[in-house]
């Protein structure tokens, strides 16, 4: 898409009333050469009120640079770190930043500090867990006490086989996240563990049923295990929460979901108003039918976590 095509969606979005808006690509969005323009026109345009929210991985972010933490602050930007790792060594092999990768990840703490500082409860630590990662999740506690960062979050993977964890390492990775939630709360750092985990303990759940012995009249109840969704039990509430566009121009009800729509054919406003009422609809529903929603990847949903707060919250609201 043209720059002028991102402005044409943002002055949509902002004529709909929606106040946060994200900066996120197949790559990543600093890289974009005219990125400061952007976060300049949605704060002008919003007049201020826009929460601007960049999902990077901060391999090009330096303090002393035009994108500097006071810049960042007075254009109420907030940052979704994509960590993974706090241990260098790890993060090199994920990120594979290139040239002088060292020196990119102290400047990367280095920043952090000053953001932090700057800009408190604006950052937040993003780690997605995988076969490369799943051992060292003492280091992001270190990391985000050595930046002073106060919100840290887990993902699942849903893409990369390769680099999926057993159901050995699963386990071993749940019981190391359980063991340090004590740590994170203790250093007053909010973090998603407990949702994390229902999200990754889903997949398996014990259940009571009621057997009939065929020889008998004898009932006896007994415990089993069985395999059931996420959703199954719960709502999805993604569709409330964002609508991604992709650098083509396509507009789809989540990350990995339903295809509504391309802005190069309709505008952005009456995408959402003809496409999204529908799979709100489906979505909010889907405990109720145990159904996937159509053209969604839901049994492998990366937002399940997400997902497990807000139905925290809104079954609390709605006393369900």
């Amino acid at each position: 898409m043209s720059f002028e095509d991102i402005c044409l969606i943002i002055d949509s979005a902002l004529e709909m009333c929606t106040l946060n808006i994200h900066f996120v690509s197949n790559g990543e969005p600093l890289l974009y050469p005219r990125i400061q323009e952007l976060i300049d026109y949605t704060w002008a345009k919003s007049r201020g009120r826009c929460e601007i929210k960049i999902v990077t991985n901060g391999t090009s972010l330096k303090k002393n640079e035009k994108l500097n933490p006071k810049y960042l602050k007075s254009r109420n930007v907030v940052l979704w770190l994509s960590l993974h790792c706090g241990e260098f060594s790890v993060w090199t092999k994920i990120h594979r930043p290139k040239f002088n990768p060292e020196k990119k990840f102290e400047d990367l703490k280095e920043f952090l500090k000053d953001f932090n500082k700057i800009s408190p409860g604006s950052l937040t630590l993003h780690n997605v867990m995988c076969s490369l990662n799943y051992e060292h999740t003492e280091s992001i506690l270190e990391f985000a006490l050595e930046t002073g960062s106060k919100d840290v979050s887990f993902g699942q993977l849903s893409k990369f086989d390769d680099l999926q964890i057993t159901t050995a390492e699963k386990k071993m990775l749940i019981e190391k996240l359980n063991s340090l939630k004590s740590e994170f709360a203790r250093h007053k750092i909010r973090t998603n563990i407990h949702h994390f985990v229902i999200a990754r303990s889903f997949l398996k759940k014990e259940v009571n049923e009621t057997l009939e012995d065929s020889s008998s009249e004898n009932k006896k109840t007994t415990s089993v295990i069985k395999k059931t969704n996420f959703y199954d039990e719960n709502d999805c509430y993604i569709s409330w929460l964002f609508s991604p566009i992709d650098d083509c121009g396509n507009v789809r009800s989540c990350g990995p979901g339903r295809f509504l729509g391309t802005v190069k054919e309709n505008s952005y406003k009456e995408i959402i108003q003809k496409g999204f009422p529908g799979f709100i609809l489906e979505s909010t529903q889907i405990s109720k039918t145990k159904k996937n929603v159509k053209d969604c990847q839901c049994e492998s949903c990366p937002h399940v976590p997400m997902n497990s707060i807000a139905n925290h919250y809104i079954n609390k609201l709605t006393l369900k």
